[in-house]
Parts: C-alpha cells; structure tokens; sequence
C-alpha cells in the first residue's frame, strides 16, 4: 500500500473542509428560509388585521354620508337598547335590596336560617338551665324593628329537676344591627301571633 503523501493529505483536508463549509451553508440557509417564512406569515396576519379594520370604518364612514338619517336612527336604537338594558339591571337590583330591607326590618336577619332561633337568646338561655343539654328549640316569634331593636319571644322545653320536660317562653330584647339579645325573664307577657308578628318553628320556615 502507497503511504499518502502530504500534499494527498492536504488535499483531502482541504476536500472535507469545503464539504463541511457546504453543509453548514445548507443548514444556514435553511434557519434563514423558516425565519423568513415566519416573519411572512406574521406580516400578512398583520396586513389582515389592518385590512379589516380599514373596511370597517370605511363602511361606517361611507354609511353616515350615504344614509346618514338611517346610521342615526341605528345609533340612537342601540343606545336605546343599551340603557334599557341598565335600566332592567338597576330595577332588579332595586328589588333585590327593597325585598332585603323588608326582611330586616322584619327582624328575619336575626333568626338562623336552620332552625328559625335566635341564637344569641338560645345561648343565654342555655346559660340558665339546669341542663343545657336537654333544650330544645320549639319556635321564635320577632317583632319588626322599633327603635333599633326587635322583641323576641322563644318557646323551647327543657328538662326540669324532676327529670321531666317542661315547655317554657322567654322573652327578649335583639339588637337591629348586631343581632345580640338581651333577655327579659319577666317579660311583658305571652305574645298575640298576628301580621306583625313573625314566627318560625324549629326546623319549618326556612328562608
């Protein structure tokens, strides 16, 4: 076998050299045909988007000097529709807040939504038993608001000393805002259940 000579070996290097070099000319310009094509299809979104834009206003402008009694019209209907669209919202929220205020000032605020108790009474008069354990709620009937406060009547039974249970009223006074009861013992007397009267039994008349 022939040795190579140097200039064969230069040869050959400098062969491999220029083939390298093509290669890397090849992936060069690859890189640089997707990021042209990228940087195109960006500029023609660009190019719609901006088209669109132009021919809608160029309707808009064309129909106001066309018919510009009839854009007036269309404008002035859908402001119209519009504020009667607010108006509708502004009438239920109205509601809403009236039907809210409505169960406030019935004292209804005041009483759980479970079991219809005030629970700030129940806990006070728990605090008196002989047996907290044994009461049970039977019904609470609330007064509307007078002067920032509610009368309350509670009838709960309890056990008694005797190991029987006793069915007792209580009476108090609920703070409008905060709930809190202050509880009367010797209370004005049984209440008159009628329309300004509301009353809820333990677990019926849920809100």
């Amino acid at each position: 076998m022939n040795e190579e000579t140097e200039a064969q070996r230069m040869l050959r290097a400098q062969r491999e050299w220029e083939r390298a070099s093509r290669q890397g000319d090849k992936r060069t310009s690859n890189v640089w045909e997707y990021a042209t094509t990228d940087l195109t299809t960006g500029k023609i979104i660009l190019l719609s988007l901006c088209a669109l834009i132009i021919i809608v206003v160029a309707g808009t402008v064309v129909e106001m000097i066309v018919d510009p009694e009839g854009y007036a019209e269309r404008e002035a209907q859908y402001a119209a529709s519009k504020q009667a669209e607010i108006n509708a919202r502004k009438l239920v929220e109205h509601e809403r807040q009236a039907a809210e205020n409505e169960q406030r000032n019935k004292g209804l605020h005041c009483l759980s939504k479970w079991d219809g108790s005030n629970r700030s009474t129940v806990r006070q008069v728990k605090e008196m038993l002989r047996e907290p354990s044994s009461f049970e709620h039977v019904e609470t009937a609330i007064y509307p608001n007078d002067n920032g406060e509610h009368g309350l009547w509670m009838k709960y039974r309890a056990r008694n000393g005797f190991g029987g249970m006793n069915v007792e009223s209580i009476y108090a006074r609920v703070d409008h805002e905060t709930c809190e009861a202050r509880v009367l013992p010797n209370g004005p007397g049984s209440p008159v259940l009628g329309s300004t009267v509301h009353l809820r039994r333990s677990g019926v008349g849920r809100a």
